[in-house]
């Protein structure tokens, strides 16, 4: 048997059993969380009272035996929101009704029922509000369950959940405390204080910001429930003050990201279900029904809704893909801030082959003013000079002129002009100020515009579809343009000259006295020279990763350890390395210029941070004499107690940065075996600046070797404190 087949045989136990993942799933979700560990021990609480554990057990597997006889594949059934609902009607019902013949039929009918709500619910949130239904489906069917109870004799009402909560309940506690904890154990519809000091300390474990939100929610949601004249007892008693906990944890640090606003935002919410808390309960009381999760629900789903039109607020930003904890939401947004600066700007590929200067930035003290502030003129330079002559008279005189223009982006011609005639040197045409122009439309309201063109040298047409570096026509010298140069911008409409919109320059090379450097996304200034650099088959091909392809790693550091990464995609469409044993991940995007390897998630036996540490960033272009930054998280370099003072700082701030610096060392003999192979070299050294300091401290470096056909074949990582890693592919078959 080769180390391949070994590997494979050892796949995560709950890899084999995805029914018990989707169960924990279910119980975890009740915090937000996908952390197997935390559903495992709320499972457990719920079974203090053995009979309602059970009944909530049960309602989980026959809501997720139901989504499958209905065909929903396990992958989604896998997230837990299934079985949550399942889940939450069986306890619901365990606490208030007592076992009998007739309970135990409600429940299977009753899960089996809220399966099929939940598939509805959840396809008609996604379609007509793009958000996730939640606890919806539980709650529409045990206030419908509740009304109809009402003509069931066989139905009886139970009180031994609460006696077995009076003989747990031995600690004498302040009242705002204990309805603190007791509003914390009715999440799980356990009605004593001191499951919801297990639920809380579970709660620390798993997120600090959680804990914490959820402390700032009650207290903001009691507040004003007390205020408009409710009382504590109501709170602490009637199922009211865990919606104000779970608001807090849902907006505060689940669907936005961390942050001293969202903090405050939270609160907001909090309150806000305080008044929806007052007035459903004055509605359902009149049927004797709780107001179960409905004002959590409801205030979630207006808040967030209502925060996808809020483009003005930075503070207040809604996570780009749900993590669940909001530790990891706020390190998975900092690091796309660090590598991908100001993500609402348009992107544009250079609209040229070559080298160009930037003649003109944003802001310019020449004609990018005002509404048309973002934008940049492009000429080409030669020992200083524009000009073949040194009177140049005419535009052929200019380096720039007669040369391919590109499109920035993928888009649609919407304008195509080019019957104006190009302007002596020296003068322009006020009349037709744009001169010749090619305008695409990209999405929504982005476009972008290429002008100054070439009189009759427009290569495409209104309606075309164009690729991004499709040649769109021919520098000229057309419209207000004294000398040939190119303009570029990004707008905010189809007509030629709108007004501009933020954007930036992405995948270029930037050459300063001779040093180039590759740029993932900038702003370049005037007198900057930039070019587009050229694609590479070499780099593009060993870094295809296509899904489901094995890459097997031996430890040389640890003869007998052998690694198997696969690459897989989540339910969201997000690619990552999975480390088959260890169940590791390390999250990356394939763009059409660069593969980036971004946020790792599992324990780090699988050893993904190595390839991360290697080659944060790999440009797919020709790499020979070009560095390239980054920027990394800096957990990456701090023992657990560094975490976790991480954790609690990072909404006001970051304390550490990590900046990566690669370079391309060239090609050099690689032995498998008895076979060699010349593969290429990626050089990585890692360094740190603590706390705002300018000094920089190297942390660590690395190395990458990768074939065009073997992908990456060898990992290098040396730790500035000693430890080392080097990991070799095992070339099988």
């Amino acid at each position: 048997m080769n180390s391949a087949e070994a590997i494979s045989q050892k796949r995560p136990l709950l890899d084999r059993f995805w029914i018990t993942r989707a169960v924990l799933h279910s119980y975890s979700q009740v915090l937000f969380s996908d952390s197997t560990m935390l559903g495992a021990f709320l499972l457990l609480l719920t079974f203090l009272y053995p009979l309602q554990g059970a009944a909530g057990l049960s309602g989980c597997l026959i809501s997720i035996a139901s989504v499958v006889a209905l065909g929903i594949s396990p992958s989604k059934i896998d997230s837990g929101y299934y079985g949550l609902n399942g889940m939450l009607v069986g306890l619901g019902l365990g606490l208030f009704f007592q076992f009998n013949v007739a309970f135990l039929a409600v429940v299977v009918l009753a899960a089996a029922f809220t399966a099929v709500v939940a598939v509805v619910m959840k396809n008609l949130m996604a379609t007509l509000l793009g958000m996730q239904a939640m606890s919806l489906p539980f709650v529409a069917v045990t206030i419908l369950l509740f009304m109809a109870a009402k003509g069931f004799d066989n139905l009886s009402v139970s009180v031994a959940p609460i006696q077995v909560a009076r003989w747990l309940d031995v600690f004498a506690l302040p009242v705002v405390v204990d309805v603190f904890f007791r509003s914390l154990g009715a999440i799980l519809f356990q009605v004593s204080s001191v499951v919801g000091m297990a639920i809380f300390v579970g709660l620390l474990l798993f997120s600090r910001i959680a804990a914490l939100l959820a402390v700032v929610g009650f207290a903001s949601g009691t507040a004003l429930y007390l205020i408009v004249g409710g009382s504590m007892a109501e709170v602490g008693t009637n199922f009211i003050g865990f919606n104000f906990i779970l608001v807090s944890i849902a907006i505060g640090g689940v669907f936005l990201v961390p942050s001293l606003s969202s903090y405050l935002l939270a609160a907001v919410a909090a309150a806000s279900s305080a008044l929806i808390a007052a007035g459903t309960n004055q509605v359902l009381m009149n049927f004797s029904i709780p107001v179960l999760a409905l004002p959590f629900n409801l205030t979630v789903i207006l808040f967030v809704y209502a925060l996808k039109f809020n483009s003005r607020h930075a503070s207040l930003q809604l996570v780009s893909m749900l993590i669940w904890r909001p530790e990891d939401n706020l390190r998975h947004h900092r690091a796309l801030a660090m590598r991908a600066p100001n993500p609402l700007h348009v992107r544009l590929a250079p609209p040229f082959l070559g080298e160009r200067v930037v003649s003109q930035a944003n802001d310019g003290d020449e004609t990018h003013k005002d509404r048309w502030s973002q934008a940049w003129d492009f000429v080409i330079e030669e020992n200083g000079t524009q000009t073949s002559s040194e009177l140049p008279d005419k535009p052929e005189d200019f380096f720039v002129f007669d040369t391919p223009v590109l499109a920035p982006a993928d888009g649609t011609v919407v304008r195509a002009v080019d019957h104006h005639a190009d302007n002596p040197v020296g003068s322009i045409d006020r009349e037709h100020n744009w001169g010749n122009c090619v305008v695409l439309w990209h999405y929504g309201s982005v476009y972008s515009g290429v002008y100054h063109l070439k009189k009759g040298s427009c290569k495409v047409s209104v309606g075309d579809r164009v690729k991004r570096s499709d040649v769109l026509g021919l520098c000229g010298n057309s419209g207000r343009s004294a000398v040939p140069h190119l303009h570029l911008q990004a707008q905010a409409g189809p007509e030629p000259g709108s007004p501009t919109i933020p954007s930036l320059v992405a995948g270029y090379i930037s050459t300063n006295d001779g040093e180039k450097v590759y740029r993932a996304v900038g702003n370049p200034v005037k007198g900057e020279t930039i070019s587009q650099p050229e694609p590479w088959d070499e780099v593009r091909e060993a870094f295809q990763l296509p899904i489901g392809r094995n890459f097997v790693f031996q430890d040389e550091s640890h003869a007998d350890k052998s690694l198997e990464w696969t690459v897989d995609v989540d339910f969201s469409g997000t690619l990552f390395f999975r480390d088959l044993k260890s169940g590791q991940k390390l999250f990356f995007e394939k763009g059409k210029g660069e593969v980036v390897f971004g946020m790792l998630a599992g324990p780090e036996e699988g050893l993904l941070q190595t390839m991360l540490l290697a080659a944060p960033r790999i440009p797919l272009c020709r790499l020979a004499g070009i560095e390239w930054e980054d920027r990394l998280a800096p957990e990456l370099f701090v023992g657990a107690t560094g975490r976790l003072f991480l954790d609690l700082l990072r909404p006001f701030g970051e304390l550490h940065r990590v900046v990566s610096r690669t370079r391309y060392l060239g090609q050099e003999a690689l032995v498998f075996g008895n076979s060699t192979t010349n593969a290429h070299v990626l050089q990585t050294v890692l360094w740190r600046t603590k706390f705002g300091k300018r000094k920089q401290h190297p942390v660590a470096k690395a190395k990458l070797w990768f074939d065009r056909l073997l992908g990456p074949v060898r990992i290098e990582v040396e730790y500035e404190k000693g430890e080392s890693f080097r990991l070799q592919q095992i070339i099988t078959g």
